[in-house]
């Protein structure tokens, strides 16, 4: 029955929340009765490295036509890529780990990973058999799941190190690096290819408002001051309770990215002119004093933006502008956070203006048809990472919802991509 399976798609199995648990409940079965449980994987390996060969052929064009990088000696050639890691269940408790390499201008997927630290034949093996059977059956099973022998936190990293590997097989160098700021996996390839070639790294634009975004929730259970209650029980109350509700918190988020993204413009990126944007965003939405209004940009400022248009400016009280309350001390320890997210060691690797987008738009599309909440063994993982139209799709997509922020490609740029 399970090697007569076959892959499933949108169109002939929709994955609503209640066929996803079939789906899930299949894949348990067919992981106990057979260890590969799917005849079509075979198939869909082959087809995945054939498509993965000649997107590392058209990247290589890419750069030779579009960006004028000529491989070496060796016939290898610098790239960008962006790297991602996501995990099966929520936690550190996850069995599954996956990881995609996308080359950061166009898009094209050149490499995944899946680690498994758990095979469930194995188990039940194990559970069943004595230690020396176990041993003589273990040597036979050539099919085993697990392919890593570590903890969920390690996989990101290790993951990171086994696809730069693989690179120079391809004839590619991952030169540069785009990746979560505080990613574990840059730190693991940083001198991967030998100490006299470091890996550049580049920080996705939306990772630092998410940064912002954790940095003030960490102030605002840091500035508390101790309070009575009613029954005379003494506790710590923030300062910033009823001002850095979650709703501030996502907003300051949003408008320091889009003050980011605003700013990086090809004919001007300058750490001076990115950091004075970024801090724009904290006085001229959340302040809205009238000494400060001088500092706003006419298109981004609602007061400068009606004056300039001939308009009766909105009053301030309509306006959410949730610091004007925060005591000078209190406004001062915010202002820091935004200033230490203006260093110009953090902006100089923003200023490129790559994103994480396409992992995060591939890895969507892979949950989509694995469980999040039950472990179905590596396979849940490698079909839907494997699947036809994922491949597809992705391989000529160039970021998601943010392509409009990416430069245009030429004729011979699109042509790599969408010859895919």
């Amino acid at each position: 029955m399970c090697g007569e399976v076959s892959h499933t798609s949108p169109e002939t199995f929709p994955l609503t929340d209640t066929t996803r648990g079939v789906f899930t409940a299949m894949l348990v079965y067919c992981s106990l009765v057979n260890d590969d449980g799917y005849a079509s994987y075979c198939r869909a390996e082959r087809f995945f490295n054939s498509k993965i060969q000649l997107a590392h052929e058209r990247v290589k064009e890419f750069y030779r036509t579009d960006q004028n990088v000529a491989p070496d000696a060796d016939g290898i050639s610098d790239i960008i890529v962006s790297f991602d890691c996501a995990w099966e269940t929520r936690g550190h408790q996850s069995h599954i780990g996956l990881a995609f390499i996308v080359e950061a201008n166009t898009g094209a997927i050149l490499d995944k990973q899946v680690l498994c630290n758990l095979c469930s034949v194995c188990e039940r093996k194990r559970q069943s058999l004595p230690a020396n059977d176990y041993a003589n059956w273990f040597l036979s099973h050539t099919h085993c799941s697990k392919n890593f022998d570590g903890p969920a936190g390690r996989m990101e990293a290790e993951e990171a190190q086994r696809m730069f590997l693989r690179s120079t097989d391809f004839g590619l160098w991952y030169a540069y690096f785009v990746g979560d700021g505080d990613s574990s996996a840059y730190r693991s390839v940083r001198f991967i290819y030998g100490p006299d070639r470091e890996v550049v790294k580049y920080v996705s634009v939306n990772h630092v408002g998410k940064r912002m975004g954790t940095r003030l929730r960490k102030l605002k259970g840091t500035l508390t001051t101790p309070v009575t209650t009613r029954t005379g029980r003494v506790m710590r109350r923030s300062l910033l309770a009823c001002t850095l509700i979650n709703k501030n918190i996502d907003l300051s988020s949003r408008l320091s990215t889009l003050a980011l993204k605003r700013s990086i413009k090809p004919a001007w990126r300058t750490c001076g002119r990115t950091q004075r944007a970024f801090l724009l965003s904290f006085f001229q939405r959340f302040l809205g004093a009238a000494p400060v209004l001088s500092r706003c940009a006419d298109s981004w400022c609602f007061y400068n933006t009606a004056r300039a248009a001939g308009r009766v400016p909105r009053s301030h009280s309509q306006e959410n502008l949730f610091l004007r309350t925060v005591p000078p001390a209190v406004l001062q320890e915010i202002r820091a956070v935004y200033e230490d997210l203006t260093k110009d060691d953090l902006l100089s690797r923003c200023l490129p203006e790559y994103t994480q987008n396409p992992n995060e738009s591939l890895q969507s599309k892979v949950w989509r048809k694995c469980s999040k909440s039950k472990f179905a063994g590596k396979l849940s993982a490698v079909l839907p990472m494997e699947d036809t139209p994922t491949l597809i799709s992705n391989c000529r997509s160039r970021g998601g919802s943010e392509s409009e922020l990416q430069p245009e490609l030429s004729d011979a740029s699109a042509a790599a991509v969408t010859g895919l």
